[in-house]
C-alpha cells in the first residue's frame, strides 16, 4: 500500500494502487486528481516542513511535486 497526493488539491490517500475513480478536484481543470506517489505506507511519521502535511513512511517520502507552500513546489519532508 502507498500514499498518493493529488497535486493538484492536496488530497492524501493510502491505496494498494495509482487511485482510480476518484474524480471531483475542484483545482484541476479536468475535475479529476493528478495523483503523486509519494512511497510505502509505513510506521515512521514524515512532516513536511513547509507546508505542515504529515504522512507515515517506512523511508523518505517521494519529495517532487504536491507542495504549494514551498517556492519549488516540491516537499521538504523530516522525521516527526
Amino acid at each position: 500500500m502507498n500514499n498518493y497526493q493529488c497535486t493538484a488539491c492536496g488530497l492524501l490517500v493510502k491505496h494498494s494502487g495509482k487511485p482510480t475513480g476518484l474524480g471531483g478536484c475542484s483545482k484541476s481543470g479536468s475535475g479529476n486528481h493528478q495523483w503523486k506517489d509519494l512511497g510505502a505506507v509505513g510506521n515512521d511519521a514524515y512532516r513536511c516542513t513547509a507546508c505542515n502535511t504529515t504522512i507515515y513512511s517506512d523511508g523518505r517520502p517521494n519529495t517532487l511535486g504536491g507542495c504549494d507552500a514551498s517556492g519549488s513546489g516540491n516537499h521538504q519532508w523530516e522525521k516527526a
